[in-house]
């Protein structure tokens, strides 16, 4: 299991990092490298139903014209000949005019819908190990319930041997929200089974964004800033005003007021042996005195 060592291991291999060169995909394959140009991103809205209901189809144009897809694939073709009638076609310029109309507020609901579902099944545990190691599997190898789940909660993500993101959930099985604080203990013993590092993370739950504060901080953990205590395990707190006697670095700000939060648990190059029998940390409520 991880300890303090691993904060050393991690110092040694962002000095390795810097010794990287970056180079373009077609420098990579032996061409020249393309000329950078300007890219207009169309508008996402402020959470992901907003693509749903406003511009799915403006989107998912810039989608087909940065993605490549392979004729060969079943999943590819039947994803493009299902948004070939509305004038979806990879390499062309979004024209709203061309092709047939979508009632965005209809799909919306349905995005809105899935997304609800995915999340009452957050605390059962065969989901929770089905979707910790299934998602942002290679084309092909992640099951299509998974898949659309992906879709509606954010499409980006590493594949479960180079990243796992567990959900923290509550003590008390209730949705984290900004009008309470909260602790995270994790022992030595329970600190995430990483082959590099962790981080925990703190969003708003409902558009999944950083909560702003005035230290712009918003994760603890090897990258991000961290202190275990002498016996090798750390608390972490969630809470409006920092805690006497806890480290800044331990310390998440919120603004206090009714906004609900989640937080998400990253582990890099997991041992994912360890982590069939791992659990993780819960967040306890703080009781106001």
């Amino acid at each position: 299991m991880p300890h303090a060592n691993d904060q050393e291991r991690f110092k040694r291999i962002i000095k390795q990092m810097k010794d990287v060169k970056i180079v373009t995909l077609a420098e990579y394959q032996g061409g020249r490298a393309k000329p950078i140009n300007d890219i207009e991103f169309p508008d996402v809205g402020e959470k992901d139903a907003d693509i749903f209901g406003n511009n799915l189809l403006e989107v998912m144009q810039f989608v087909f014209n940065h993605t490549t897809f392979d004729p060969k694939d079943e999943l590819d073709r039947e994803l493009l000949a299902a948004y070939e009638p509305f004038g979806v076609v990879p390499g062309q310029l979004y024209d709203p005019v061309r092709g047939m109309k979508i009632d965005g507020a209809k799909i919306r609901k349905v995005s809105e819908r899935i997304f609800a579902e995915q999340m009452a099944k957050s605390s059962d545990k065969e989901f929770q190990k089905t979707e910790l190691f299934g998602k942002f599997m290679p084309k092909g190898q992640m099951p299509l319930d998974l898949l659309l789940y992906q879709s509606v909660v954010g499409p980006i993500g590493l594949p479960a041997t180079e990243a796992v993101y567990p959900p923290v959930a509550t003590t008390d099985g209730k949705q984290m929200n900004a009008m309470n604080d909260y602790v995270i203990r994790m022992t030595a013993d329970e600190l995430p089974p990483t082959e590099v590092f962790w981080s925990l993370t703190l969003y708003d739950f409902q558009n999944g964004f950083f909560i702003p504060n005035d230290r712009r901080k918003y994760s603890v953990g090897e990258n991000s800033g961290m202190k275990l205590d002498e016996n090798g395990g750390i608390e972490i707190y969630v809470a409006a005003e920092q805690p006497e006697g806890v480290p800044e670095e331990n310390w998440l700000p919120i603004n206090r007021k009714d906004e609900d939060m989640d937080i998400v648990l990253r582990a890099y190059v997991p041992d994912l042996e360890a982590f069939k029998s791992w659990a993780a940390p819960k967040a306890e409520l703080i009781e106001s005195k």
